[in-house]
C-alpha cells in the first residue's frame, strides 16, 4: 500500500487508576488516540476537474476518558 498512500503513525496513551473493593473494582483512565497527531491519509481520490489527486486525511489528537466497574 505505500505505492498508493502516505506513511501511517499513530500512538496510543492510557492511564488506568483501579480501585478494589471486596468483590469488585472500579477502573477510571485517561487517554489520546493519535497522541502524535500525525496528518494520517485516510484515501486518496482522483479530482477529474483538476486532474489531480485529492487527500482525505483522519483526525487528529482524539482524547478520551471513561469509567469501568469490574464484578
Amino acid at each position: 500500500m505505500s505505492d498508493y498512500l502516505s506513511d501511517y503513525q499513530s500512538l496510543s496513551v492510557r492511564v488506568d487508576r483501579r480501585f478494589f473493593f471486596r468483590k469488585s473494582n472500579l477502573v477510571i483512565f485517561l487517554g489520546a488516540l493519535n497522541a502524535l497527531n500525525h496528518n494520517n491519509e485516510l484515501q486518496r481520490t482522483w479530482d477529474t476537474w483538476d486532474n489531480r489527486y485529492v487527500s482525505e486525511y483522519m483526525w487528529g489528537i482524539i482524547p478520551y476518558i471513561g469509567v469501568e466497574f469490574e464484578f
